[in-house]
């Protein structure tokens, strides 16, 4: 996204919601997503004295992308100049200091943490975060940006890709292919990362006779919502905007590998949205497909869970916003009551937890 940089350019021409349009669809850009939620929000209140949470407002993903990438760069410069001028507002502020940043969240729609990030913004590691916890291929183990000495007392809270629908979405009965995978199969670097999506293509077009329109490059729509069930593979790390793009179109995903769902808030009941198919055994992949598209009672039970809980994974809604807020509310404001049931089936509530 460097090489993005005019989409990046503001100068001062551009409201921040015409600046969020741009990035609508944009797979990495949950947090202008939950920005604009929280400028939206209906309980968003003017007055400091009367808020109990705090949205941290910074757009991280350009800046964060200049220093690591371009550290020598005069953007870079500019960004680094960005973040400290960041650190200065919540230094200043009475509000931060108040509690220490305990009642303060920040949106970062970035996987990769850097020191040189938390050097120019030291007082972002004391807040609570929304970030990717992507775990690349080759470093499983993943950091997070909170200060190891608030590790305890903050919250890292995972954000998910901004998926984009087919419209209009296929009805259960007007399905007509059992199963569907649009994305890259080839590419000149690091094929070898897309090598389980070849895998499961080849096996599945050559091994069983279900039906498909697409599996592998093609278009999305309509195809990804005909089908029943779209696969879930991976390519340079475990998560995708592929598997919201999937729940979106009204279609059923199907995880390949157990590292996806670490990759996902533990705030959603999957086994009720989703299948799973082992992708990393030929035999046990094909066994699991089978029995996953053997019983349409069942696909149809989980199309209809889908079509009823998509919007908690629909960045346009106000819906993703609210339960990370609620989330952070529990924890922060122990004393007020929980809410005990919710709209959505899917949906997790912190009371529903075994530590809660």
């Amino acid at each position: 996204e460097v090489n993005k940089g005019e989409h990046f350019k503001n100068n001062g021409t551009k409201t921040f919601m015409e600046y969020a349009e741009i990035f609508k669809y944009w797979q990495q850009h949950g947090d202008v997503h939950f920005i604009r939620s929280a400028l939206q929000h209906p309980m968003r209140v003017l007055n400091p004295e009367d808020a109990k949470l705090f949205v941290v407002p910074t757009l991280l993903t350009p800046t964060i992308m200049r220093v690591i990438y371009e550290p020598e760069s005069a953007l870079s410069a500019k960004a680094r100049k960005h973040l400290l001028k960041a650190n200065e507002v919540l230094r200043a502020s009475p509000w931060f200091q108040r509690s220490d940043g305990a009642d303060h969240i920040a949106p970062i729609a970035m996987w990769k943490t850097d020191n040189t990030i938390t050097e120019f913004f030291e007082l972002l590691t004391r807040c609570n975060v929304v970030q990717f916890h992507e775990a690349s291929i080759e470093n499983a183990v993943q950091s997070n940006f909170i200060h190891p000495d608030y590790q305890k007392n903050r919250t890292m809270y995972k954000i998910f890709y901004v998926g984009s629908p087919c419209k209009p979405v296929t009805s259960f009965a007007d399905k007509n292919k059992d199963y569907a995978f649009i994305g890259n199969m080839n590419r000149p670097q690091r094929n070898f990362r897309l090598q389980q999506r070849r895998n499961a293509c080849e096996w599945m077009t050559r091994s069983t006779n279900y039906s498909y329109s697409v599996c592998g490059r093609g278009d999305k729509c309509p195809h990804l919502s005909q089908a029943l069930l779209g696969l879930h593979s991976k390519g340079d790390s475990y998560g995708a905007n592929r598997l919201f793009d999937t729940l979106l179109s009204g279609t059923v995903p199907v995880f390949t590998m157990k590292e996806q769902y670490l990759t996902q808030s533990d705030f959603y009941d999957w086994d009720m949205i989703s299948y799973f198919a082992n992708i990393e055994n030929k035999t046990e992949f094909l066994d699991h497909m089978n029995k996953n598209l053997s019983n349409k009672t069942d696909i149809m039970v989980k199309t209809k869970n889908v079509l009823e809980n998509r919007d908690l994974f629909n960045w346009q809604t106000l819906v993703p916003f609210d339960i990370y807020m609620y989330h952070l509310q529990v924890k922060v404001h122990p004393e007020i009551p929980l809410v005990n049931s919710s709209k959505y089936s899917a949906l997790i509530l912190p009371h529903d937890r075994p530590n809660n």
